[in-house]
């Protein structure tokens, strides 16, 4: 299916009708799919195949076999997963996957002339903390840190290339149990957002600002005939709303 998308984008075909493919496996378990217009012409072809080595190719190519895109999943001494991405015939960029002596996950993509484009590295600090750092052209652009502290509460953050931090969100428990969520921007808190239940098993959610005023509440509950009844409340603007509702999709749960 990926093939297919990938042959339609790379040769800008559009079809009216539709396109036949004749899938042919070899012994050798290598296969090849030629893909026909509706003239019976071929256009492309597409072949699947395995080497000595264990290494799996998958090939495009057009009408006159001439390769379009190419892409080599192998692995290399060290048993680190690599993924060369070919186009034309020539290497356009590779992915590597790899763990240092420390047991750090990383993952760098490196264009043709084998310069670092962008690479994610997975680690903890002594403290157990989920840490992910995201450079660009072999610079620090941001991390990404999970912590928790003493009294269990989850902060989400993001610093950027200077180590200041740009977002930031809390996750904690008041002493009714209710699920708070404390959003902060460069350093300050900017919302606020509250999960409880009523006396009556309703759930509701309150969004306050960086002052404590309440900017909207979701109210979940269920009427007498069973079916669940969902009531918004807000004195802010429609867009200001629906920005507000659409954080409580990504965060407030």
């Amino acid at each position: 299916m990926i093939i297919q998308r990938i042959l339609l984008l790379c040769l800008g075909l559009t079809f009216v009708g539709s396109i036949t493919a004749n899938a042919q496996t070899y012994l050798f378990g290598d296969s090849t799919a030629t893909y026909r217009d509706l003239n019976g012409r071929n256009i492309a072809e597409t072949k699947q195949s395995t080497d000595i080595f264990g290494n799996k190719t998958s090939t495009l190519t057009d009408a006159r076999g001439m390769e379009i895109r190419s892409v080599k999943k192998s692995r290399d001494i060290f048993g680190n997963k690599i993924i060369e991405i070919s186009k034309n015939g020539q290497t356009a960029a590779t992915i590597k996957a790899s763990k240092d002596i420390f047991g750090n996950e990383i993952t760098s993509t490196t264009d043709a002339r084998g310069m670092e484009i962008r690479s994610v590295k997975k680690s903890k600090d002594i403290f157990g903390n989920r840490i992910i750092e995201i450079s660009k052209n072999g610079q620090t652009a941001a991390t990404i840190k999970v912590s928790r502290d003493i009294f269990g509460n989850e902060t989400k953050s993001t610093t950027d290339a200077s180590g200041r931090e740009m977002k930031a969100v809390k996750t904690s428990t008041d002493i009714f149990g209710n699920k708070i969520f404390t959003i902060s921007e460069n350093g300050q808190t900017v919302a606020t957002i509250k999960n409880s239940t009523d006396i009556f098993g309703n759930k509701i959610k309150d969004v306050t600002n960086a002052y404590g005023q309440q900017l909207l509440t979701v109210k979940t509950s269920t009427d007498i005939f069973g079916n669940a009844v969902t009531t918004v409340t807000s004195g802010q603007d429609s867009k200001l709303t629906d920005s507000i509702l659409s954080l409580l999709t990504n965060i407030g749960n």
